[in-house]
């Protein structure tokens, strides 16, 4: 059986979290909320709590290294250079989905050789799946707190994909 790969789990765990976040904040936005939005982003601010949507992340928002040289991708053909997603409630830890997509024309060897040394011991497990050759590097704070790396080489070039996940139950996501 072949295992889900790396950009369907991480689409679906975003569109999950987006569908129970904004359903859930669905009943307080009757309230006359603050709302701010773009072509790119959404931003609603209620009393109880606000979300934030865009379609485009940084590294420095997941909290990761990026890879030297490589360029932030923000093609729209290729999910427009990634995703954040941030929901604030009253009273609990905000829940956070940032991905982050990059590409570098280097080899997927050389890239994977960075971040092993970059990410080091903070790395808790590292995958490979034999279906499409892709890589993943996983570290886990805790039950709530996980960052990921993944790579897959494509058409001669390494896409590199930077997710940063908070303030759910996390447990039980993975990136293969």
């Amino acid at each position: 059986m072949r295992k889900r790969s790396y950009l369907l789990t991480t689409r679906g765990l975003g569109l999950i979290v987006m569908v129970l976040a904004v359903s859930a904040m669905a009943p307080r936005l009757d309230a006359a909320p603050g709302q701010d939005q773009s072509k790119d982003q959404l931003s609603v601010k209620t009393d109880s709590g606000g979300l934030d949507v865009a379609n485009n992340a940084n590294a420095k928002e997941v909290g990761l290294p990026v890879y030297p040289g490589a360029t932030h991708v923000r093609d729209s053909d290729k999910d427009g250079g990634g995703l954040l997603f941030n929901l604030s409630r009253a009273g609990k830890p905000d829940v956070k989905f940032v991905v982050a997509k990059f590409e570098t024309s280097d080899s997927i060897d050389q890239v994977r050789d960075f971040y092993k040394k970059k990410l080091g011991h903070k790395v808790t497990k590292f995958s490979v799946d034999a279906g499409d050759g892709g890589l993943s590097f996983e570290m886990r704070a805790d039950k709530q707190h996980a960052k990921f790396v993944a790579l897959k080489s494509t058409g001669g070039r390494t896409e590199i994909d930077l997710v940063r996940l908070e303030g759910f139950d996390i447990s039980d996501t993975s990136v293969n």
